[in-house]
């Protein structure tokens, strides 16, 4: 970028006259202190926060769960193939059978993704996971992927990479409004984004307050809150970039739905108690405090 040695320069000489700097990861402020060069006494870790009046775990009957998927995926289509174009993806009243255990008629557990279709966010190598994921669940379980801004994407289109796997099962909601979500989050049973250092992940907090566990991978900002209390896991880390781990990791969460339940109820718990914005309001104000009083 020609304009990248002008904006450092310009970065690093706001950074000396900087006070305090408040990051929201540990992946964060290592990287304030490799690329500007600041006194690590100076850098505030403080988490994002979720609103935990829009993002709660709701009770919804089988057909209130079957009816938002009808409405996101037949009625108001909006996922896009390569054109770029929102509704290019349809789907039909029969591919709903994918969301009902054919045995049980109860609702199959749903695998959820949301963001966008850029390189670090690994979607196309969580689609190939599924793929090979899926012959080995014992359930029905559907891979919903809930984002990409239409036209954005980086390297392979994940509904190429589908086509490609000839895997059904996955599908591609499109981008909406995050207002949708609350309501997205409260279908799914898992949610799972192997991105490859995300500088923090807002929407995983905003997973874990509606009770859903995560899979994650071992790398930027997850690592400050998923599997962090010892004995109260809230969800799976595997290797960056790594498929066999992935794949293992969706086959065990489709798998032992008791196990997947337990770990979204110490994700649920864990949002509640730190990381409602009221419980980080403490947080802030002392640091206001203390620059003040220096």
């Amino acid at each position: 970028w020609r304009f990248g040695d002008h904006w450092a320069k310009r970065l690093r000489s706001m950074a000396r006259s900087t006070d305090r700097f408040i990051v929201i990861s540990p992946h964060d402020r290592d990287e304030a202190l490799r690329l500007l060069a600041v006194d690590e006494a100076q850098i505030e870790w403080i988490p994002d926060g979720v609103d935990i009046k829009r993002f709660h775990r709701q009770t919804l009957t089988p057909d209130e769960r079957l009816g938002r998927w009808r409405h996101w995926l037949i009625e108001d289509p909006r996922g896009w193939d390569e054109s770029g174009k929102p509704g290019s993806i349809r789907y039909g009243e029969p591919d709903l059978r994918h969301f009902v255990d054919p045995h049980t008629g109860e609702p199959a557990p749903v695998l959820l993704y949301v963001g966008r279709f850029l390189g670090f966010k690994q979607v196309p190598l969580l689609v190939r996971a599924y793929a090979r994921a899926r012959l080995s669940f014992e359930a029905p379980a559907p891979l919903v992927i809930w984002g990409g801004f239409p036209g954005e994407f980086e390297g392979e289109h994940p509904s190429a990479v589908a086509r490609e796997e000839g895997v059904d099962g996955v599908f591609f909601l499109g981008w909406r409004g995050h207002d949708d979500l609350p309501n997205g989050l409260a279908c799914a049973d898992l949610f799972v984004a192997p991105s490859v250092d995300e500088p923090f992940g807002q929407v995983y907090l905003e997973a874990m307050a509606c009770a859903v566990p995560v899979i994650a991978t071992r790398s930027g900002g997850p690592l400050s809150y998923v599997n962090t209390e010892p004995d109260r896991p809230n969800g799976w880390l595997v290797k960056p970039g790594d498929l066999d781990a992935l794949v293992e990791a969706l086959v065990e969460a489709v798998n032992n739905p008791d196990e997947r339940r337990e770990r979204g109820e110490n994700a649920y718990r864990q949002v509640q108690s730190g990381y409602s914005w009221h419980s980080l309001c403490e947080r802030f104000v002392a640091v206001y405090e203390a620059v003040m009083s220096s």
